[in-house]
C-alpha cells in the first residue's frame, strides 16, 4: 500500500516518531493509513474515529513514558540490569574424552 510507504518516508524525513511533535506531524498520514485499512475491512467512519481517539490516548501515554525514561537515563538513575555469567559444569578429563576406539580392538 502506498499509504504505508508514505508513512515510513515521512517518519524518516522528520527523524522518527518518538516525540509528540513528530507524531503530530505524522497524524494525517497515520489517519490515511487507518482509513485505507478500514476500507479494506469494511469498517464505518464512526468506528475509525473511535479507534483513532483510543490510539491518540495510547500515543500520549507512550510519549510520556518515553520522556520519563530518558530523564532517568540523563540523570543516571536508571537501574542497570547486569546478569551474572552463567556457570558451566567443569567435566572431568575422563568424561570429556569418552571412550577410545582402541578399546574395541
Amino acid at each position: 500500500m502506498m499509504a504505508f510507504d508514505e508513512l515510513r518516508s515521512e517518519a524518516r524525513r522528520i527523524g522518527g516518531a518518538s516525540e509528540k511533535e513528530q507524531i503530530e506531524k505524522l497524524k494525517p498520514t497515520i489517519y490515511e493509513v487507518d482509513r485505507a485499512v478500514a476500507g479494506i475491512l469494511g469498517l464505518s467512519e464512526d468506528v475509525v474515529k473511535l479507534l483513532e481517539n483510543r490510539v491518540d490516548i495510547l500515543v500520549e501515554r507512550r510519549v510520556a513514558g518515553a520522556k520519563e525514561e530518558k530523564r532517568e537515563h540523563v540523570r543516571g538513575e536508571a537501574e542497570v540490569k547486569i546478569k551474572p555469567p552463567r556457570r558451566t559444569r567443569v567435566k572431568r578429563e575422563a568424561e570429556r574424552a569418552g571412550r577410545s576406539l582402541f578399546e574395541f580392538t
